[in-house]
């Protein structure tokens, strides 16, 4: 009987980890799609997958940094009391911080499927328009 009750929990646990990998936005699809974008003036610096989060970074010389991330649940930690509005039939969120660097502006796009946000940042925010660029690269992304 103690034999059995330690099979069906190996069989549990075995089970859970499948379920969470599947939840994941597939690295290798992100990657792909990375690969394929190129966004005007900007270069690619890096790819890289931290198993619960991917993340791409485009540089533009000095002037400026675009990354495009996917972050679980549970790395995720913004004020939801960010502008808020539905993009393609999914819950998104706009926010426009000012550092010590300048503003920049980041989109927030939720994929409830994989349990994942897509996390769209530009900075330097040059003019009134970041809002519908960073929409534009979401779209032209096709994620």
């Amino acid at each position: 009987m103690k034999k059995l009750a330690v099979l069906v929990l190996l069989i549990l646990t075995i089970g859970a980890v499948f379920a969470q990998e599947e939840m994941l936005y597939p690295f290798e699809k992100f990657k792909t799609t990375i690969d394929n974008y190129q966004p005007e003036g900007y270069f690619l610096m890096s790819c890289e997958n931290y198993e619960t989060e991917f993340s791409a970074i485009y540089m533009k010389g000095f002037e400026g940094i675009l990354t495009i991330s996917f972050l679980s649940e549970e790395n995720i930690d913004f004020d939801e009391t960010a502008e808020s509005f539905t993009l393609n039939k999914q819950k998104a969120y706009y926010i426009e911080e000012e550092t010590d660097d300048g503003m920049f502006g980041t989109l927030i796009v939720e994929f409830p499927k994989y349990k994942m946000y897509c996390i769209i940042m530009e900075a330097p925010i040059v003019n009134e328009e970041t809002k519908a660029r960073l929409i534009s690269r979401f779209e032209q992304l096709k994620f």
